[in-house]
């Protein structure tokens, strides 16, 4: 959103997760393990927040592929949120009480895999 490509927005993510690999911020002082999540879609309709998400909704099919090459670049895991999620159309950014239970739910899922691989 914004005025951002979905391209755009995952390169901001690649930054930070970049920043995180390189600190110390991790258990015994190494960088910290990263799980890089996609963004779920925005929903087109009924948005309560005027012009700011204009267009956000067609720009969130992009946030999938942009978001797993900047994971791929970086040689760290991804999810995809809009595989588990969506939001409500009377809101089109934020999701339910339902939405926050699938994506944790999702979530942890993929954290155990990590931790016993």
């Amino acid at each position: 959103h914004l005025n951002q490509t979905a391209k755009t927005i995952a390169l901001g993510a690649g930054v930070l997760v970049d920043r995180i690999l390189v600190s110390d911020a991790g258990p015994g002082r190494k960088a910290p393990h990263v799980l890089l999540v996609a963004p779920a879609l925005v929903a087109d309709a009924n948005c309560p927040f005027g012009p700011k998400f204009d267009g956000a909704a067609a720009k969130s099919l992009g946030f999938c592929e942009a978001y797993r090459r900047e994971a791929e670049l970086r040689g760290v895991p991804f999810i995809n949120a809009a595989d588990h999620v969506t939001v409500p159309a009377t809101d089109c950014v934020h999701f339910d009480k339902v939405g926050h239970g699938a994506l944790g739910a999702a979530l942890a899922d993929r954290v155990r895999q990590l931790l016993s691989a």
